[in-house]
């Protein structure tokens, strides 16, 4: 849930200044990387086994999720949406 409120101030920069394109996209992708380095740490001190079995299993969650949204958005026909500029 933690890791879930550190997107919030993307959110919110879009929210309140939506001409601005560029600030939300680096807060989230600054936030992106940082709620993976926490991850990636709550992995390795929750299995206790060293670092190189914690990010093998990181790692292997990772691309598994990542594999689950793309499958999915095959499956079920989700697109990005492209962007209108008016």
């Amino acid at each position: 849930a933690i890791i879930a409120w550190l997107m919030l101030p993307s959110a919110l920069i879009r929210l309140f200044l939506p001409s601005t394109n560029e600030v939300p996209g680096l807060v989230s992708l600054l936030l992106f990387a940082v709620s993976m380095i926490l991850t990636w740490r709550m992995t390795n001190a929750v299995i206790g086994r060293g670092a190189a079995v914690g990010t093998a299993v990181f790692a292997g969650m990772f691309v598994a999720s990542l594999v689950v949204l793309f499958g999915l958005q095959a499956l079920l026909g989700i697109t990005i949406p492209t962007r209108v500029e008016g």
